[in-house]
């Protein structure tokens, strides 16, 4: 007796459905992108019960004869290839033959549909895999699919789909990625009966995406340009500015080809453009479009079609990468206080009052009158420089220009951006007062600017420390008195296995034996603290990272930690000359918006704002 048998068709089918029929949302991505590649101009969509009971697709697309529709529904019946070749210059959003036996195999299956040439239309009517009817009927030309009772004889498969909620929203989601690949059909989406999206057909992209992600996202909208750059792909879209993020990647959405895809060169490339500007945690919002020669890209790498692979991998990270830190550097990145006035519960918290320190006397130097424009001066006073011991250009010499290299990304990268890849200016100010001995008050033109001076010091500091670290120039300074250091056992081995890594980033570290070393050299940028803690708390940090990440990865984290130590702190009071280097220390570094953690080191209050909320206008 034979072991090995061939499985029965409607068995096959349920197998195959678990490949292409994840969830409810699944079916509507394969409905919806079948009607797409018969050139529909108008989809319409309709769920009840989460998609688990019914699912309902539209379309006036072309339609098939009845001879068509037969194949159709079944398995490895397809329009869109006609030989192996066809695989590897994909030009439409289906074409593995797979979706409509599937879904009929794992529910209650209805279509009916009509080409323009066919008199009559045909429906057919599946249950569990298995033909029930298939008869002539009236309809207009196009397809619409029934989905209904989903899973209902696979009821294994029903019992781990997720709430109503969350499935909902999953089929929302999907319309959303459709709808912005194809502004160019009307899509409607209807859920128990709720219209959700009425999308009329836009010929700018623009439109789409503000339908899609709402009206109060236009203002952070930034258009990714074309630069002049060879490339086997063309970049475009909207990307929102910093201020503007989610907690998770829900919020972007690449193309390409048209089709929502899933690749990590793409997200990699994404991220690293948004370098240092985003918060730790956070993630960009926008929509990425990437067109590229079929045959250099792979989508036949997943039954859902949604992940994808490059020929050209390195060449499509970097010209994203561009594209996208090209767009970030042409507008200014200070976030505005422009939130809705809303009342505030009584905290229950002891209030602490704040203070605001303004200098009693005024600088040696007569200070210009405070005007609505201030001029964009390359140097700075005397009695700014006499105050601090930073390096600044002396009023002979030229300001330092902006440059990206501090920007751990490749040095192959580097390059590329090295010629058109400049922040743009950041606005020119005049430090007024210090508030709560955290914020440094300032007046550009009639704006008010609130500078973090922790987070300003941040940026200043790693841009200084970061381009030595990569050109691996000494940034060691030598202790008057050397340090004997104790440590935990625990520790002192932690710290014997990454001594030498230490040393790269100017610690001098000395084994005395047992638990014990001596501390005589520090990096250049960390004096006058607890030496001891800043030990530890480097252990642990190195601990975290650990030895496997790539180099630049762990100077990244390494450079970020030992800035954030050095910094001015929230707390320490500073001094009208103080803030002035500050600030003109902050306007020349490569991204003057944010501190290495990606926080904002300043925030705007607009004239216009200002007044609105006193009620003036």
């Amino acid at each position: 007796m034979n072991r090995i048998k061939i499985l029965p068709e409607h068995v096959a089918n349920q197998i195959a459905a678990g490949e292409v029929v994840e969830r409810p949302a699944s079916v509507v991505k394969e409905l919806v992108e079948n009607a797409i590649d018969a050139n529909a101009s108008q989809i319409t969509i309709e769920i009840k019960g989460a998609g688990k009971k019914y699912i309902r697709v539209a379309d006036n697309g072309s339609g098939m004869t009845r001879a068509d529709a037969e194949l159709a529904v079944e398995r490895f019946a397809t329009s869109k290839l006609e030989s192996v070749s066809d695989l590897t210059a994909i030009k439409t959003l289906g074409f593995r033959g797979e979706a409509l036996p599937s879904i009929a195999s794992v529910s209650k299956f209805e279509l009916v549909t009509r080409s323009e040439e066919s008199i009559s239309g045909t429906k057919i009517i599946i249950e569990g895999g298995m033909k029930k009817e298939i008869t002539e009927i009236g309809a207009p030309v196009g397809t619409t699919v029934k989905v209904q009772n989903l899973f209902y004889n696979t009821p294994a498969r029903l019992k781990f789909l997720k709430s109503d909620t969350t499935e909902t929203a999953q089929i929302i989601a999907t319309v959303s990625h459709l709808a912005l690949g194809y502004p160019q059909i009307y899509f409607k989406l209807l859920i128990d009966g709720k219209e959700i999206y009425n999308l009329p057909p836009v010929s700018e992209i623009l439109g789409r995406i503000i339908a899609i992600f709402g009206k109060e996202t236009e203002s952070e909208l930034i258009p990714l340009p074309s630069p002049n750059m060879v490339s086997a792909c063309v970049v475009s879209g909207y990307i929102a500015k910093p201020s503007l993020s989610r907690n998770n990647w829900s919020g972007f959405m690449s193309y390409v080809n048209r089709r929502f895809v899933s690749n990590r060169t793409i997200t990699r490339a994404v991220f690293d453009g948004y370098h240092t500007l985003l918060p730790v945690q956070r993630y960009p919002v926008g929509v990425l479009f990437i067109s590229i020669d079929p045959k250099l890209v792979d989508v036949n790498v997943h039954p859902t079609k949604r992940e994808v692979r490059f020929v050209h991998e390195k060449e499509i990270y970097e010209t994203i990468l561009e594209t996208i830190r090209f767009a970030l550097h042409q507008v200014m990145l200070i976030p505005d206080i422009k939130e809705p006035i809303e009342k505030e519960m009584p905290s229950s918290k002891p209030q602490i009052p704040h203070t605001l320190h303004i200098p009693k006397s005024k600088p040696k130097e007569p200070e210009p009158k405070i005007q609505t424009q201030f001029a964009i001066t390359p140097t700075i006073p005397e009695s700014v420089i006499s105050t601090s011991q930073d390096t600044v250009p002396s009023p002979q010499e030229k300001p330092r220009e902006l440059n990206i290299h501090a920007s751990p990304v490749s040095q192959s990268t580097l390059r590329i951006l090295q010629s058109e890849t400049k922040p743009s200016e950041f606005p020119q100010m005049e430090p007024l007062a210090q508030l709560d001995e955290t914020y440094i008050l300032c007046r550009s033109g009639e704006d008010l600017l609130i500078i973090d001076q922790h987070a300003a010091h941040e940026r200043i500091l790693y841009d200084r420390l970061m381009p030595k670290i990569k050109n691996q120039e000494s940034i060691t300074q030598l202790l008057l008195f050397p340090q004997t250091i104790e440590l935990p056992a625990k520790e002192a081995t932690v710290l014997a296995e990454y001594k030498d890594e230490l040393q790269k980033y100017g610690f001098e570290l000395d084994h005395l034996g047992g638990n014990t070393y001596t501390l005589r050299a520090v990096p250049e940028i960390v004096v006058d603290t607890d030496y001891r803690q800043l030990i530890l708390d480097i252990i642990d940090n190195l601990t975290t990272i650990g030895k496997k990440l790539p180099t630049e990865e762990i100077q990244e984290r390494m450079v970020t930690f030992l800035v954030c130590r050095a910094a001015v702190k929230s707390g320490d009071i500073q001094q009208m000359p103080e803030w002035k280097k500050l600030i003109y220390d902050l306007q020349n570094t490569t991204s003057p918006y944010t501190c290495p953690h990606g926080r904002p080191t300043a925030i705007r209050l607009s004239k216009e704002e200002l007044e609105k909320r006193f009620k003036r206008t």
